[in-house]
């Protein structure tokens, strides 16, 4: 019942409005005035329409300023709802802009590698072991034997000289003497003792030692021969930097080093003869100018005797009495000569030692 009374109280001011509106009639004679006729704007029946149109205006002003409805006290109330407990969620905000991708850019391609001139002096097996580490590591290279008859040292270097060949790689003393005097490229030489007396030290010739450190060598020993505490070498001129290494040795392991000069074979038995009552250990190093083959073989059955242990560094003296081997390995070398190699290629050559130091040792005991 409320809601009628509110529906009906609210059109009552409409229906008081349309019922003004249609009390408003144009007298007919007047309508009947305006046809065909052209009024002007001050015509009496042009000022009745304005009157009609000033009374529709008022009428609708009052319409709209009816009482509004009043709202009804006695509704329902409104049900609240329990608040509802939300799961709070922390989403990561990005404090930084992305980093636009850095643009492809195209690399030079690098040189390829230069091709690489490998010169044995012989088929030993010291040499060949040598060859073939450098061709595990090489991408380019080319092998050239000496000792083949049919084709002389001139025509090997011809051919060198003629290629693309970057540097040689000589590996033995006749290999390294022609290396340095039938090219002007940089060689780089190995399996060679005595560089210094056979004048290869030259601008742009570099060694690899021959040997294996000598620390480490002494090391060895000492692990197999527990009482060696005099140890006796002889060697020829110039080795310095070798003497000088191997007192470094001494010196670290406590052991006494005796060294003797000496210019051939029989100064070197001499020597030997003189030393050898008062030494535990010899050190015997690849000086073949000093000893003969026969002057070797002397040496070593007088050490049998004295009960002196002697160490060499190559295996093959083992079969002729020698105690323990202590002899470089053949892909230290390798290894060693490509790091100089790559060396010369970036334009070091001059920043190269005379002769680069091995780091590996092999160790035989008889």
């Amino acid at each position: 019942m409320a809601e009628n009374h509110d529906l009906r109280h609210s059109i009552e001011p409409i229906n008081s409005l349309q019922n003004r509106v249609n009390n408003i009639v144009l007298p007919a004679h007047r309508v009947a005035l305006c046809r065909g006729k052209k009024l002007g704007p001050r015509d009496p029946v042009i000022n009745e329409f304005r009157q009609l149109a000033a009374t529709l205006l008022v009428l609708l002003l009052a319409g709209c300023a009816a009482e509004p409805p009043t709202v009804d006290s006695t509704a329902d109330e409104v049900t609240v709802l329990p608040p509802v407990t939300a799961r709070r969620m922390e989403i990561p905000v990005r404090t930084t802009l992305p980093v636009p991708p850095t643009p492809t850019q195209v690399q030079p391609a690098l040189p390829a590698p230069p091709l690489v001139a490998i010169v044995l002096t012989g088929r030993q097996p010291a040499y060949d072991d040598v060859a073939f580490e450098l061709g595990e590591r090489l991408e380019h290279y080319e092998i050239y034997d000496l000792s083949d008859k049919s084709q002389p040292a001139e025509t090997v270097f011809r051919l060198i000289n003629d290629s693309d060949s970057g540097a040689v790689v000589a590996i033995g003393l006749e290999a390294t003497q022609a290396s340095v005097a039938m090219t002007a490229l940089p060689v780089v030489y190995a399996q060679v003792f005595n560089y210094r007396s056979n004048g290869l030290v030259t601008e742009r010739s570099k060694g690899v030692s021959a040997i294996a450190p000598l620390d480490a060598q002494l090391a060895a020993w000492q692990q197999t021969t527990p009482e060696l505490r005099r140890i006796g070498a002889i060697i020829g001129e110039g080795h310095e930097d070798l003497i000088r290494e191997a007192e470094a040795a001494a010196d670290n392991h406590g052991v006494q080093l005796t060294i003797q000069i000496v210019r051939n074979d029989q100064e070197a038995q001499y020597q030997f003869r003189r030393m050898v009552t008062e030494i535990d250990g010899f050190w015997l190093f690849p000086d073949s100018r000093i000893l003969s083959t026969r002057a070797l073989r002397e040496l070593l059955s007088q050490a049998e005797q004295r009960q002196v242990s002697v160490a060499v560094t190559n295996d093959a003296l083992l079969s002729l009495g020698a105690d323990i081997s202590l002899s470089a390995v053949a892909t230290n070398i390798a290894a060693t000569i490509v790091e100089v190699l790559r060396r010369i290629q970036a334009g070091k050559l001059q920043d190269i030692p005379e002769i680069t130091p091995l780091s590996a040792i092999q160790v035989v005991v008889n």
